[in-house]
């Protein structure tokens, strides 16, 4: 009687386990926390400030090559020389200055690789250096850009300026003399200097 009854308790465990194990029910899982220590929320993060370039040092004797050239547009320096590239916008007033740099883009390129945030390079608005732009007798104004160099490689070394107007504008001089403001725009405009260092 006894051997029965335990195989009779052994059999009915069995069952109730294998039955156990043997759902088919959905299963709960919970999810696991997650850790807030250490999270910084993205509305209030910092971005970083795109550096600024580190001003180079520009010599006295340094050779100023102005990229804004329409004709004879090739320069020749001595290997040891300090090259500089440079232009400018000069206009009758600061505001006409200004309105010239909202309206376009400008790309620099030389030998065919691109300067890197040329905008960067470009000084504040201010008084013409030599004064008078259009020989009338008054004070006007100008933005200039310039780009160390420094010295070259022996060759040729093409540059290029490439102006791209978003709209017409005028600088408020009448250079070609036709009795009204120059207009300049809309569309792009390319100069090409070669320097030639030996």
């Amino acid at each position: 009687m006894r051997i029965s009854h335990l195989l009779f308790w052994l059999t009915a465990i069995f069952v109730v386990l294998f039955l156990a194990g043997c759902q088919t029910g959905p299963q709960v899982i919970l999810p696991s926390p997650t850790p807030t220590v250490g999270l910084v929320p993205t509305a209030t993060s910092t971005p970083e400030a795109t550096p600024t370039p580190t001003p180079v040092p520009i010599p006295a004797d340094a050779v100023q090559v102005n990229l804004y050239c329409t004709v004879a547009c090739e320069e020749r320096v001595s290997l040891d020389d300090f090259v500089v590239i440079y232009w400018f916008w000069a206009a009758k007033t600061p505001e006409l200055v200004q309105a010239f740099l909202n309206s376009v883009e400008f790309e620099v390129a030389v030998d065919g690789e691109a300067v890197a945030n040329p905008e960067e390079f470009m000084g504040p608005v201010e008084e013409y250096e030599e004064g008078d732009y259009d020989g009338d007798g008054e004070n006007d104004y100008s933005a200039r850009w310039q780009y160390p160099l420094g010295e070259l490689a022996p060759g040729t070394h093409t540059i290029t300026l490439t102006l791209d107007f978003s709209t017409t504008i005028t600088d408020g001089f009448d250079i070609n003399g036709d009795g009204s403001p120059d207009e300049y725009g809309a569309g792009a405009q390319v100069f090409t200097v070669r320097v030639v260092a030996s």
